[in-house]
């Protein structure tokens, strides 16, 4: 099997849109979690610079827990795409 040329599989896809999650929720280490601290933020960068490169539409969730979840209905709504639905533990 060759190695996927992740360039090129990248550049055939195009989303309709994306959510990126901002790096404000303080990090946790955990056994399948890597890129703490300032590579935290380097790859945050990374995945901006590559979404903007691509010329992908995408916008930045922000804040905690159900404010968070809030933030990104409005993004999707506001990219005019159908919203999920809320399960019970999503409701105010």
């Amino acid at each position: 099997m060759s190695p996927i040329d992740m360039g090129a599989l990248l550049g055939r896809c195009r989303p309709d849109f994306t959510l990126l999650l901002a790096p404000d929720l303080p990090w946790e280490a955990d056994p399948v979690r890597e890129n703490g601290g300032e590579s935290r933020l380097r790859l945050h960068q990374a995945y901006l610079d590559e979404f903007r490169r691509m010329g992908w539409p995408h916008a930045l969730v922000e804040g905690s827990d159900a404010a968070r979840v809030r933030s990104a209905r409005l993004l999707l709504r506001a990219a005019g795409l159908p919203l999920p639905p809320l399960d019970e533990s999503q409701r105010p």
